[in-house]
């Protein structure tokens, strides 16, 4: 079956979930490795093609299970479907956090997030997907140009467990490994929960810091915001970054943020230049802001 059928065959999906007709509505952006597609209250979501089915059912079983209620959004069903050799998991459709940053719920996220990273740990759950997600955007040839030279020369400075060589420093948690606010669902039977579980696993919880760290640094997520952030992830019981002590593991935790920060800003420079390249959208001020931010790395080394 063609691979452009793909949305087409994900509604039929869709229908026999839903025993209704729906609209589709394509959420997915072009040229992203996963297909999204809502039908009705429903969503499917076709996962990139090699995606581990065992990790993958690991994941999904962790979304369906005690431990993680109220946390991760719950699938509709614990079993994988398979659309044209892809795996697919379906989920209610919920509603997304909403674009006037004066509405922004700081709070419930960073509270969700602290609830993760304290959740009893799963042993079938895999590690976490983080390290690799931010690495694969490097591990894929960009045209060479003087602004991917430069994107290398900054990835090359980080740290070697940054680039998935070594093991990560410091707390060892269940960890979401793609967090940001585009994660947050809130479903019907409302309050808010986490979507995506294809990174969730064991690892260092200071990857979930990664996007909010990288947009603070942008300036697109205020100095004000951030704190306000860490503020009730720390009362919510969140055990990562914590202040005041000036021990060892502190600075570490702090050290480890710098560095998944300067990782996050490179694979997101590298991802844009990749889908400039393959003609998905054009560069534009914040892909220059992010080069800049990436030739200062490169500089320092």
């Amino acid at each position: 079956m063609d691979e452009v059928a793909l949305p087409d065959a994900l509604a039929r999906l869709g229908r026999r979930y839903t025993g209704a007709d729906a609209a589709p509505v394509l959420l997915s952006r072009p040229g992203s490795s996963a297909v999204v597609l809502q039908y009705g209250p429903v969503v499917l979501k076709a996962h990139a093609r090699g995606t581990d089915p065992v990790a993958l059912a690991a994941r999904l079983a962790a979304a369906c299970g005690p431990a993680l209620a109220g946390v991760l959004l719950t699938p509709l069903s614990a079993r994988l479907e398979r659309v044209q050799r892809r795996l697919v998991s379906v989920w209610p459709h919920g509603t997304t956090v909403p674009v006037d940053p004066t509405r922004v719920p700081w709070a419930p996220a960073a509270a969700l997030l602290a609830r993760l990273h304290t959740a009893a740990q799963d042993g079938a759950l895999p590690s976490s997907g983080a390290p690799r997600r931010i690495a694969d955007p490097l591990s894929h040839r960009l045209q060479p140009s003087p602004e991917a030279a430069t994107v290398h020369a900054a990835w090359n400075t980080l740290p070697a467990w940054v680039r998935g060589r070594a093991s990560a420093p410091g707390l060892v948690t269940i960890t979401h490994g793609d967090w940001h606010l585009g994660q947050l669902i809130a479903p019907a039977d409302g309050g808010w929960r986490l979507a995506d579980v294809d990174d969730l696993g064991i690892g260092s919880p200071v990857w979930d810091f990664a996007r909010i760290a990288a947009l603070r640094a942008l300036g697109v997520v205020h100095e004000q915001e951030f704190q306000d952030f860490l503020d009730a992830y720390w009362a919510a019981g969140g055990p990562a970054l914590r202040p005041g002590t000036g021990d060892a593991a502190d600075s570490a935790g702090w050290a480890a943020l710098d560095a998944v920060t300067r990782a996050q800003v490179v694979s997101t420079t590298a991802r844009r230049l990749a889908r400039a390249d393959a003609g998905h959208e054009s560069p534009d001020h914040l892909t220059a802001d992010l080069l800049q931010m990436c030739a200062r790395l490169a500089a320092a080394q």
